[in-house]
C-alpha cells in the first residue's frame, strides 16, 4: 500500500470520482470546506484552486431582481415573479429605507401572489 501524499489536493484526488459525494480527508479538507462553504454538494473538480476565503454571496441589486421578476411575470410564472418582487422590496428597503419604490414593489408582489392564488383555485375547480 502506498503512503498518502504529503499535501493531498482535494481536486487531484477526487477528480476521478466526480460523481461520488463524500468528505475529503486530510489537509485538503480545510481547503475543500472553505471553497464550498461546508455544503459538499457540488463537484470538487469544477472549483477554483487554492485557499480562497469565501466572502459570502453578494447582495443582489434590487433593480436586477425587479427586471427578472418582470420577465417571469411576462413568461407566465407569477409565483417566481412574486418571490423576486418581494426580494427586491426587501433589499431596496435595506438600502434606502421606506420609499415609493418599496411600496410599488410590495404592490407588484401582492398582485403576483393574487394571480398565483387565482390560478391555484382555478386548477382545483376544473376537472
Amino acid at each position: 500500500m502506498f503512503s498518502p501524499a504529503r499535501h493531498p489536493s482535494p481536486i487531484g484526488r477526487t477528480a476521478p470520482r466526480v460523481g461520488v459525494l463524500g468528505p475529503v480527508k486530510g489537509e485538503g479538507a480545510s481547503a475543500a470546506s472553505a471553497l464550498d462553504g461546508g455544503h459538499g454538494g457540488d463537484c470538487r473538480a469544477a472549483r477554483p484552486r487554492g485557499r480562497v476565503a469565501r466572502q459570502g454571496d453578494p447582495c443582489p441589486e434590487p433593480r436586477a431582481l425587479r427586471e427578472r421578476a418582470s420577465r417571469c411575470l411576462h413568461g407566465r410564472d407569477p409565483g417566481k415573479a412574486a418571490l423576486l418582487y418581494r426580494l427586491a422590496e426587501y433589499y431596496s428597503r435595506e438600502l434606502d429605507g421606506q420609499s415609493p419604490e418599496t411600496t410599488e414593489l410590495a404592490a407588484l408582489a401582492e398582485h403576483c401572489e393574487q394571480l398565483t392564488r387565482h390560478a391555484a383555485k382555478k386548477g382545483r375547480t376544473q376537472p
